[in-house]
């Protein structure tokens, strides 16, 4: 707790008083070389660091602050470092509002740390920070009084010495050599550096303490002993996935730490920072970035935040300049900012405007201006005096644009809200389901359909909205006469999966509409089209059943949908670029029903086309992630399948796939014909080019082994790692013969034999009566007596624990009288049925009294089969014979617990709602169960009560209905669970989380 408190502080000083940078100073540091093992600019971390730069840009551009100003130098700079661009107007305003605020740096008034962030922000703007309009915030860097008041202070200010290898003023307190020491007094004996003293040490303070002191490492005695005894220090501080102090923050430091020190972070065996190919700092890193490019403070967070992202963002370029044998993160020498490149930055700006948003007048005025630009900046012999003339006419015309009616301001009512908008033009998709942000532009007083569709003209028609949408009054009210540059007439638009009357049709917040143009331009007659749902979400592998529908109407006029089969389903991303088809898979099921199932994580869009040009093509949007929350970035394997007795079906050959790609991925991206059973995680092959199980014999079928091991997984659960080789083996005895016996093969023949076996129990018990009582033992012993990995291939198993709860209503006579008429009568029926919870004496149940967290850790650990645990409990007050003591030790074993810490459990403290809603998802996430539902919880009135560290498990289990309020919008996150709230959460959790 310390370090993760540690680490959060820092991350708000480096917000609020910090930008970080280190560059080779001409007067003293001196560069080293680069070690051996640098990283291939093609390598696959390589591309997995562009991939999470371009994201985090991405999405720190679509949250950008409007304007940029005086306290975004965060911001600026790792946009502008990492290559991204910011128009010249909004850099413009960040300039003078510096000047603006600064009638002169004032060393005693200001933080270094704040003169620091300028000076860096101005560097890589190309400025000169000792020379700023007249300012100087180096002279005042030096002779600070601060700079003792903490590392943080002296680091940063020799970061922004050596950003441009600024001079240090004659007579100045502050030197480079003072800074150096002044640096190392905070070092510990261990290695580990501290914020206020050398005792309490950090694993971000360390790793800013290396960035400053790199410069300086291998020609500095003293600095180099320093920091290597501190990398020795920050080896400890990453855990077995190279995550360094439990945060993306932290880790984005150490990363950029041994990228300004020329230390390869990614080589297995160079220098200890990376554990394998697929596990090192720079997977580890963009582990934290979201689908949206945004990063997450921890693993543990529900939502990307700019504090997280921006440095994810300067971390991961650091490393791209390392790679790439460009200047490091912070030697800004290779900036340049000339009056032409301004003038160019110009030219994109004014490139980047649409004419339909502005008045004809004012746009004439602005194209003027753009051309006259154009000749300057193409004459290479055009003259500074030109230049800068050339400029600021732009500049100004840029300025003096006037937005056409509706959009200036803030829209008539002041206000906006989103819709998510779908167009089609002849049976094609011209936009899918995109979010637009709609004001009252006809300022009519509300928000409208016509609102909505010129909105999203004005986002993406080439031209504006101008030039490819119009509306007008008519017979039938406002009505469209140009959609998406088509002027036919023929227009039809849906909200909401109801067909609307006129463009006057009011619109609300994340409505849904659909306009298209009619192909039928006589009758009128296409069909509309639509999905049973606009948006679903599954995990990559795993099927999303999917329901098409189409309008027809009945004798009153009345819409009717029926179903819709035989429809050609595609997926395309949100530009409508086509996924490629080996990425995912649609499957007509029959009656309008469909299967998609996608192989790496994304926000994709399907379209559903039924070959009938008068039928409009539906949409819905697919979010797919990662059961480990990775990204969609890509790793490269090797397969091959072949009979040891036999052919060879296929030599070993490499494949490029997404990263949390499956042993069964690999094997469909082959081509070879294969033949399935069960879905997702626990698929199994029962051929490969015809080649079947117990063809060859009652011990004969497929296996396979990952680098020469045969795993304990299903192929569909086995998640490949970069570099991984697989071999599919046909085995006539049970693996013996290819070396994978009985004993190994938890994913071969005799697994898969097994857990048919259970399944098929399972199918016999059929609808539950009263006699179903041996039919649901049986099947429930030999669930049991399964392994893990077998238990993955028991696809039906939501089947046998509903039966349970069926046959527990229907027989179990509970012999407590007080629970007769109680609430949460039945759940205690299903856990009594169950034996996870007893009464409290002969008769009684007590529902009313509280649960201890030893008394909840033992009713999992009877779920769980009771296994055998090896040596006794971790926790000081957890006796070795008390009757939760196993559990106690196999909870901890596992990772479902924690304790309070100091060795301390508390077996018998009673359990809070919020600790029960922890406890419960982690033993989820033990068993690999979908912990991604998500509830939002402001409709408590309470929420400020919940704790940090259970914020997220308790959106979970409302978001998976285990847990709901106690009335009255009250969550009670910090009262006692008592035995009934237990008993529901618990039966909840069987039936909705446990499947």
């Amino acid at each position: 707790m310390k370090k993760r408190a540690l680490s959060l502080l820092l991350a708000l000083v480096m917000v609020l008083g910090m930008l970080p940078g280190t560059v080779l100073a001409a007067d003293a540091p001196t560069e080293v070389a680069s070690q051996s093992g640098l990283a291939a600019m093609g390598s696959v971390n390589y591309q997995l660091a562009v991939d999470g730069i371009s994201g985090a840009q991405t999405y720190l551009k679509a949250n950008e602050p409007d304007p940029y100003a005086y306290g975004y130098e965060w911001n600026i700079f790792s946009l502008l470092r990492s290559g991204a661009s910011i128009s010249q107007s909004q850099l413009d305003v960040y300039l003078d509002s510096v000047a603006d605020t600064y009638s002169a740096p004032d060393s005693e008034a200001l933080k270094p740390t704040t003169l620091a962030r300028v000076a860096l922000t101005l560097g890589v703007l190309g400025e000169d920070a000792s020379d700023f309009r007249g300012l100087n915030f180096i002279g005042p860097l030096c002779s600070s009084g601060h700079i003792t008041d903490s590392s943080n202070e002296a680091m940063w200010a020799l970061i922004a010495l050596d950003s441009k290898a600024y001079e240090v003023p004659e007579g100045a307190a502050w030197t480079r050599e003072k800074l150096i020491s002044e640096i190392l007094r905070y070092q510990a004996g261990d290695g580990g550096f501290g914020l206020n003293d050398s005792q309490t040490v950090g694993v971000d303070v360390t790793a800013m303490a290396l960035q400053a002191l790199a410069p300086y490492y291998g020609s500095d005695e003293q600095v180099t002993a320093a920091v290597d005894l501190a990398l020795n220090w920050l080896k400890g501080q990453l855990d077995r996935n190279c995550v360094a102090g439990g945060t993306s923050e932290s880790t984005a430091q150490v990363l950029t730490a041994l990228a300004a020190l020329k230390i390869d972070p990614v080589t297995v065996g160079e220098n200890g920072f990376a554990a394998s190919a697929a596990r090192n700092l720079i997977t580890a890193l963009t582990g934290f970035q979201l689908e949206n490019g945004g990063f997450q403070h921890a693993d543990t967070a529900s939502a990307s935040t700019s504090m997280s992202t921006i440095q994810a963002l300067y971390s991961l370029e650091a490393y791209r300049r390392f790679a790439a044998g460009e200047n490091s993160l912070y030697d800004l020498a290779d900036v340049n900012r000339s009056t032409r490149s301004v003038l160019e930055n110009r030219l994109k700006e004014a490139n980047s405007l649409i004419e339909g948003d502005y008045t004809e007048a004012s746009w004439a005025a602005m194209a003027a201006a753009r051309a006259a630009a154009q000749e300057v900046y193409d004459n290479e012999a055009a003259s500074e005096e030109n230049l800068v003339d050339a400029d600021s006419a732009l500049a100004a015309a840029i300025a003096a644009l006037e937005k056409v009616s509706g959009d200036s301001g803030s829209g008539g009512s002041g206000d906006s809200i989103q819709v998510y908008v779908t167009i089609s033009n002849a049976g094609e998709l011209v936009m899918a389901q995109r979010a637009v942000t709609v004001k009252d532009y006809n300022e009519n007083g509300g928000y409208d359909v016509d609102d909505a569709l010129y909105a999203a003209h004005r986002a993406a028609y080439p031209g504006g909205a101008s030039s490819g949408y119009a509306s007008a009054e008519g017979p039938y009210g406002l009505s469209l006469t140009k959609l998406w540059g088509d002027t036919s007439g023929c227009f039809g638009y849906w909200r909401n999966n109801n067909s609307c009357w006129s463009l006057a049709d009011p619109v609300a917040e994340n409505d849904y509409l659909t306009a298209f143009v009619y192909e039928d331009s006589i009758y009128w007659s296409d069909s509309y089209s639509k999905f049973d749902r606009y948006a679903y979400s599954v995990q990559t592998g795993e099927a999303v059943s999917l329901t098409l529908e189409n309008a027809g109407y009945d004798e009153y006029w009345n819409t009717v949908f029926t179903p819709l089969a035989g429809a050609e389903i595609t997926a395309c991303q949100s530009d409508l670029t086509p996924v490629p088809s080996e990425d995912y898979t649609v499957t007509d099921t029959g009656s309008g029903t469909y299967s998609a199932v996608f192989r790496q994580a994304g926000t994709y869009y399907l379209a559903a086309y039924c070959g009938d040009p008068l039928t409009v093509p539906a949409v819905c949007q697919i979010t797919v992630t990662s059961p480990q929350g990775g990204g969609s970035t890509r790793i490269t394997v090797s397969i091959s399948v072949k009979d040891p007795q036999g052919r060879t079906y296929l030599d070993r050959t490499s494949y490029t796939l997404a990263a949390n790609a499956t042993v069964y991925d690999l094997l469909r991206k082959t081509g070879l014909e294969i033949t399935t059973a069960g879905s997702g995680s626990g698929v199994y092959i029962k051929a490969i080019e015809g080649l079947a199980e117990f063809d060859q014999g009652a011990g004969s079928g497929w296996m396979y082994c990952v680098n020469g091991v045969f795993p304990e997984l299903s192929c569909g659960a086995y998640v490949l790692s970069d570099g991984d080789d697989v071999e599919w083996l046909y085995t006539r005895d049970l693996g013996d013969d290819v070396g994978g016996g009985a004993s190994s093969d938890e994913s071969g023949t005799e697994s898969r034999t097994a857990a048919r076996a259970v399944r098929e129990l399972i199918d016999t018990i059929g609808a539950v009566t009263a006699d179903s009582g041996p039919a649901i033992a049986a099947a429930r012993a030999a669930y049991d007596n399964l392994t893990d990995a077998q238990k993955k291939l028991v696809t039906n198993y939501s089947a046998l624990t509903a039966a349970e709860l069926a046959y527990a209503q229907l027989t179990v006579q509970l012999p407590f009288t007080d629970m007769e008429g109680h609430w949460a009568r039945e759940a205690v029926r299903h856990v009594y049925a169950r034996g996870l919870m007893a009464g409290t004496g002969s008769d009684t149940f007590s529902p009313d009294l509280t649960t201890t967290r030893g008394m909840i850790v033992t009713i999992l650990y009877a779920l769980e089969g009771r296994p055998a645990v090896p040596g006794g409990p971790a926790f000081t007050d957890v006796p070795h014979d008390a009757y939760y003591a196993d559990a106690v030790t196999w909870a901890e074993t596992c990772g479902i617990i924690s304790g309070y810490g100091g060795g301390v459990f508390g077996p018998d403290a009673p359990i809070t709602r919020e600790q029960l809603a922890a406890i419960l998802r982690q033993y989820a996430a033990y068993k690999q169960y979908d912990v991604t539902a998500e509830a939002d919880l402001s409709q408590f009135v309470d929420t400020d009560q919940i704790g940090a560290w259970s914020f997220d498990a308790l959106a979970w289990a409302c978001g998976a209905n285990m847990i709901s309020g106690v009335g009255g919008q009250v969550l009670d996150p910090k009262g006692n669970a008592t035995r009934a709230q237990a008993a529901v959460i618990l039966m909840r959790y069987l039936e909705n989380v446990a499947k």
